[in-house]
């Protein structure tokens, strides 16, 4: 390891950022430190009771050896007033507490007292030690200080029992003392000895004789407790350093450590396997001289240029083994800096990645990619030639299928035909799915805007599914919002696409029920949660940016339903969610994913509510421009009163919704009311749902009967009808009209008038 790596390991910068739970545990070290503060503040009390019982006993002694120094024959003398002030035993017992003062420098202030009862005064001065300029100056027969109403405990304590008596808190109007009272052994008895020590000096030299063994036990515990922490941090800081280096040493990614010179100073065994120099042939020298044989010297000059700038920076470079051989890598080059001195380079870690291996691989991805990509293309092209070519012939089959179907078979016949018929409908569907999907792959799917009418293409779409829907007695609605405009610019082509999938796919899917189809416009801020997206495709085209909005359809049936867990995996290509389901309801699996992609191509998105057993609705949102009208909007049936008979609620909401639009009164008839009130009929026109209950009424009657209103009377019929059926139905309406109903096809043949001739078929499915 370089020696700056070591110096920095030996210093004591580690013991600010190492963990604490790798070296020690943290609680044994903060509970040894309470131990240790505990223990250093039991022996400062130790030391301060101890200091304090040792004081108290000094100044005990102090004011014994006092009492010694006072002759009784001279106290008595003294009178304690102001009248001793003038005699020589006063002036030589004052001198006498003047020096005993002096003899004892704990002591602030030595007075003598005494015991005169008088009214209202006991303890009077007899002498002090103060001086006549002290603040503190007293005169004899001035009061006790503490005296008053009542005796003061401790001096008449000391009077009473003779003993030296000690007060830690006496206060009075000079400050706060530690006091001791002392009897003198006079005539009377009644002289007592006062010694006063400063509480401020007093406590200062407690605390201060409690701070040093509390400091000894703080040194004696504490510096063995902090020596164990840091060894145990050393020593854990020196493994972290040994298992560093044998991680570096032993790694077989490329490493080299340079000085602040750019000399080499250590290399790992990950080096020397690349570059094949040994540890001799590289330490102690400069790696840029090294290397700079196989780069030009612009390379080396860049390189140079880096490490002046003292920046991180990797570079591709080109190296030479000591065999020759040229190889490429990667270099990543990390300045190491002092801390401690403004952030001054010591060295410089270097990183290498060999790029050799990583180019090969690169390179024949690249060359997998081409050829993947040649052969995607190939099958495009292949899949759009085989789908036009297959188309042609599929064409003629299906047209003569048709032809074949209008001439005269028998029943077998008819079958093995419309068999035909079928799978040659089915591979055209077929065909022209694949060729969708392989054009949506490669991205060469393209709209052809144009002005078109969405209820034209909700309807169109609808007739072409009409068929599949009648075969099993399916309802097929639609219901066109208000606010959509009547001409958008749209490639309705694609458009109609997606609804031929997603209704087709309704209808194979549902049993029995209905398949409704709804058209609103979007608001600004509503949006479709779209699915994960499948397969690639080209960016959606925008919409103009005059007049654009965004129309939302919607699909709904009442089939089998799809599972949450099944819907994710609705618009992949080639998917059936059950098995089961491409035996039973047959497919590819490609109209969904068709339709996605056109829809995102369209500007819009795609989403699925569904639940088992209870039917499914996809909804998807397109973008596009309205465009003018052209013309006002009329009420075509304003004032007319239009009965309509079906038994299927839906479809009588759909018509009862149209017919109000366009101003009438509709309302719902049974068929046996129909030809009631011929006088004075309760409706203007009806509308009849042709069923198989209808034909059993009408089979009933002989011939057209006279309250029986031709001309008032449209009929709606399946567009699978028989011509059987037809015949027997066309005498009793005006026109019939195929399911599922053009609404603006049944408001024409609803508002003309009467022509007269009352058989004729005016079906739009019949032209």
């Amino acid at each position: 390891m370089p020696s700056f790596l070591f110096a920095r390991a030996r210093g004591f910068d580690w013991f600010l950022f190492y963990p604490m739970p790798f070296a020690v545990n943290k609680v044994s070290v903060i509970v040894a430190c309470l131990g240790v503060t505990a223990a250093g503040f039991a022996a400062g009390v130790w030391g301060y009771y101890n200091a304090r019982r040792t004081r108290l006993d000094e100044i005990a002694s102090d004011a014994q050896h006092c009492a010694l120094a006072f002759q009784p024959r001279s106290l008595s003398r003294l009178t304690a007033t102001r009248i001793d002030e003038s005699v020589p035993p006063y002036l030589n017992l004052k001198k006498l507490l003047v020096r005993l003062n002096n003899a004892h420098p704990r002591l602030q202030h030595i007075s003598l007292y005494r015991w005169m009862p008088r009214a209202g005064q006991f303890l009077c001065l007899a002498a002090d030690a103060g001086q006549p300029d002290s603040p503190q100056v007293a005169r004899p027969g001035d009061a006790f200080p503490d005296a008053g109403a009542s005796d003061d405990a401790d001096a008449l304590r000391a009077l009473r029992d003779g003993t030296v008596v000690l007060n830690e808190n006496h206060a009075d109007k000079f400050g706060r003392w530690v006091s001791a009272y002392m009897r003198l052994d006079t005539d009377g008895g009644n002289d007592i000895l006062c010694i006063d020590a400063s509480k401020r000096l007093w406590q200062a030299a407690l605390l201060n004789q409690a701070f040093i063994p509390a400091l000894y036990v703080w040194l004696l515990l504490g510096i063995p407790l902090a020596g164990y922490v840091m060894s145990r941090r050393y020593s854990r800081q020196s493994l972290l350093i040994r298992k560093l280096g044998a991680a570096v040493e032993q790694s077989a990614i490329p490493m080299l450590i340079l000085d602040a010179a750019g000399v080499t100073e250590y290399v790992n065994q990950g080096w020397c396997a690349l570059s094949q120099f040994s540890r001799q042939d590289i330490v102690g020298q400069r790696w840029i001289e090294r290397i700079s044989r196989a780069m030009p010297d612009e390379k080396v000059a860049r390189i140079q240029q880096l490490f002046h700038e003292g920046k991180t920076w990797t570079e591709d470079l080109e190296l030479e083994r000591k065999n020759r051989e040229r190889i490429s890598a990667s270099v990543t080059c990390t300045p190491i800096r002092n801390a401690k001195a403004k952030g001054r380079i010591v060295g410089y870690i270097l990183i290498f990645a060999d790029r050799t291996e990583l180019q090969r691989q690169a390179a024949e991805m690249r060359h997998a990619r081409e050829r993947a990509e040649a052969a995607d293309k190939a099958k495009g092209v292949f899949l759009a030639t085989m789908s036009h070519e297959v188309r042609t012939p599929l064409n003629g089959i299906l047209g003569f299928s048709d032809l074949l179907l209008d001439t005269n078979l028998s029943a077998e016949q008819r079958e093995y035909v419309l068999a035909i018929h079928t799978s040659g409908e089915a591979l055209v569907q077929l065909t022209g799915d694949i060729l969708d999907y392989s054009c949506a792959e490669s991205g060469r799917l393209q709209l052809k805007p144009e002005p078109c009418e969405p209820r034209d293409v909700v309807e169109e779409a609808l007739d072409i599914v009409a068929p599949r829907a009648a075969a099993k007695k399916l309802q097929l609605l639609h219901d066109i919002s208000p606010d959509v405009p009547e001409r958008v610019l749209i490639d309705g082509g694609r458009l109609r696409q997606v609804l031929v999938n997603l209704v087709g796919n309704a209808i194979k899917f549902t049993p029995a029920g209905e398949v409704e189809v709804t058209v609103r416009v979007a608001a600004a801020a509503e949006t479709v949660t779209p699915i994960s997206p499948i397969s690639p495709i080209t960016q959606p085209q925008d919409a103009p940016a005059a007049n654009s909005l965004t129309l939302e359809f919607s699909v709904r049936d009442t089939g089998i339903g799809i599972s949450a867990e099944d819907q994710t995996r609705l618009f992949r290509p080639f998917v059936q969610l059950d098995s089961s389901n491409a035996r039973r309801y047959g497919g590819a699996g490609l109209g969904l994913a068709i339709s996605y992609d056109l829809v995102r191509l369209m500007g819009g998105s795609v989403s699925v509510t569904s639940e088992r057993d209870k039917g499914s609705m996809f909804s998807f949102t397109v973008r596009c421009a309205a465009l003018e009208s052209g013309g006002v909007k009329t009420a075509r049936l304003a004032g007319k009163r239009i009965a309509v008979v079906t038994r299927e609620t839906s479809l009588r909401r759909e018509l009862e919704r149209e017919l109000a639009a366009q101003g009438a009164t509709p309302f719902a008839l049974a068929m046996e009311q129909l030809g009631e009130a011929a006088a004075a009929p309760a409706w203007d026109l009806a509308v009849v749902d042709c069923d198989e209950t209808t034909l059993l009424h009408l089979r009933a009657y002989l011939m057209v009967p006279d309250r029986w209103r031709v001309d008032s009377v449209l009929g709606l019929i399946d567009v699978g009808m028989d011509n059987e059926q037809r015949k027997i139905l066309r005498p009793y309406f005006r026109a019939l009209v195929s399911k599922p109903v053009h609404h603006r096809l049944l408001i024409e043949k609803l508002a003309r008038k009467p022509s007269g001739d009352t058989g004729a078929s005016e079906n739009s499915s019949e032209l």
